[in-house]
């Protein structure tokens, strides 16, 4: 794999004239998540003052809202790209492969979104000068021939639905043994066609992917029809919303075996901005080596002066063919909401952020899909929604070339409890609380106990070295007293399921960064 991955750069080198170019971030970080505690003492084990990345308790729970991606990464993306124009005409193509190093024997190489595209213009009569516009009113055809995961729906990153997950594929960037679900490996390529104007847009698109039938024992195509759209009603107003629909193959449940997995649903955003453009996360975009997206990747946040600013309201619905647990034979749809508000403000020197989310438990346990896999909630089962509010600040000290901020916030985890066990056994059947933070990311309460609030702060300074070299400090706290462990008082007592001794986190990250 390292001997593939030499020989790859050695043609992003040579290509680089032609059209080839490097996103990487190289971190070299000085981590303890939790000054506090001592091996052993939580769950995830937070093994000490180290070098190397931090575990999932280095990063809060309002960190990287509209991204995949931690930011402690040492990642690599090789784009080889090729642009040409012929009169009404541009067609385009990027090779774009990702390098996730968790170790130094453990990388990760997948594909990041490589894909051709060609656009039509109606209205261009010739070859546009070097420095012009141009018409803008085109049609696109965008193909992803092996990943289709920047193809998504919905528009902040923490809740889009839609990507490769849909198809029951494990995240790439997650290690190798990390994640308790079986995932399927084969390709969920895409293809999207888009109609776009200076105030409109509107696209159409398909995702396929095959999946083990388990009433044929044969694998079988499933697909996923997506569609979306959206208005500039007034220069500062922007109206969007997106919905799919997609197969996910027959359901495993031996009462309904076969039966079809179907998820359908929609989101949408309304958007208003001044001086601030209405943005896309990084992970949606395509990567190419026009010198206005290399400029946009690479740049260092501007300040122009004035004020400018941006608030977006987001709403998603779905619903998803499940088990009916009372009537094991038969299917029931359930119901997941999502919604965020987002403000964005710059003044001057100074940027400020807030985030409100919620997502009830269905929401985010789409993908799995449900707490017990491919059954919908027992009608005595209680569910609670994961509820978030987070604001910050940061100010940039232009002469030093520093940056310092702040950011709160305050969490309530979703819960999931059932008063008996459900087909399929859930955890627990007594009504004890089980708090859900994610897709396999489970907290058990003791009996009688019920989940409170998280709350947490981070302070951050950033100090640019060089171009494109900094110096990173996070120094950040959190209280969360929904962690659990279990424990037993000797070797032959049975264990019991308790809070954790130390509810307080008190970490840090000290991180040399180049990004090029």
């Amino acid at each position: 794999m390292l001997g593939a991955g030499a020989a790859l750069l050695a043609m992003g080198s040579s290509a680089r004239a032609d059209g080839g170019f490097m996103d990487t971030r190289i971190n070299f970080t000085i981590t303890d998540e939790n000054l506090l505690v001592k091996p052993g003492e939580t769950n995830p084990s937070v093994p000490g003052l180290r070098i190397g990345p931090p575990s999932s308790l280095g990063t809060l729970f309002f960190d990287n809202y509209d991204t995949r991606f931690s930011g402690y990464e040492n990642l690599s993306h090789l784009v080889l790209y090729k642009k040409s124009m012929k009169g009404k005409w541009d067609a385009e193509g990027a090779f774009v492969l990702r390098m996730n190093e968790f170790s130094d024997v453990n990388i990760s190489v997948s594909d990041a979104g490589s894909y051709v595209r060609v656009a039509w213009y109606p209205d261009r009569t010739g070859p546009v000068a070097k420095g012009e516009k141009g018409p803008t009113d085109n049609f696109s055809l965008t193909a992803f021939p092996m990943s289709g995961d920047r193809f998504r729906l919905g528009y902040s990153y923490r809740i889009s639905w839609g990507g490769s997950p849909v198809f029951f594929k494990l995240n790439p960037d997650i290690p190798v043994g990390t994640s308790s679900f079986v995932t399927n490996t084969t390709p969920a390529p895409g293809l999207r066609a888009q109609w776009s104007t200076d105030k409109l847009y509107a696209f159409a698109g398909f995702k396929t992917s095959t999946l083990l039938d388990p009433k044929s024992n044969e694998v079988e195509a499933v697909y996923g029809a997506m569609l979306g759209g959206g208005y500039d009603v007034t220069p500062e107003l922007r109206i969007e919303a997106n919905g799919g629909f997609f197969d996910r193959g027959g359901s495993p449940k031996q009462e309904i075996l076969g039966e079809g997995v179907q998820l359908v649903g929609g989101s949408a955003q309304v958007s208003y901005h001044v001086g601030m453009p209405v943005g896309s996360s990084v992970d949606y975009q395509l990567y190419r080596n026009e010198p206005e997206s290399v400029a946009r990747m690479f740049k260092k946040e501007s300040y122009p002066g004035g004020t400018s600013y941006l608030v977006a309201a987001e709403g998603t619905f779905l619903a998803q063919t499940l088990q009916d647990p009372e009537r094991p034979a038969s299917t029931v749809r359930q119901n997941a909401l999502a919604a965020d508000l987002n403000f964005r403000m710059k003044k001057c020197f100074s940027r400020f952020k807030a985030d409100v989310l919620v997502r009830d438990l269905a929401f985010i346990l789409h993908n799995v899909p449900s707490f017990v896999p491919f059954q919908d909630f027992s009608e005595d089962s209680k569910q609670t929604v994961n509820l978030f509010a987070s604001a910050g600040f940061d100010h940039y000290f232009e002469d030093m070339g520093l940056t310092l901020g702040f950011t709160a916030g305050v969490e309530i985890p979703a819960t999931y409890a059932a008063s008996s066990g459900p087909t399929g056994a859930a955890p627990t059947g007594d009504g004890t609380k089980v708090v859900v933070r994610g897709e396999g990311n489970f907290s058990i309460l003791p009996p009688g106990e019920d989940v409170v609030p998280v709350f947490a702060g981070k302070l951050n300074a950033k100090l640019e070295i060089a171009e494109s070299f900094a110096t990173l400090l996070d120094v950040y706290f959190s209280n969360d007293q929904n962690q659990t462990r279990l424990t037993r008082d000797s070797s032959t007592s049975p264990f019991v399921r308790d809070f954790v001794g130390q509810p307080n986190q008190l970490g840090f990250n000290l991180t040399l960064q180049a990004r090029f």
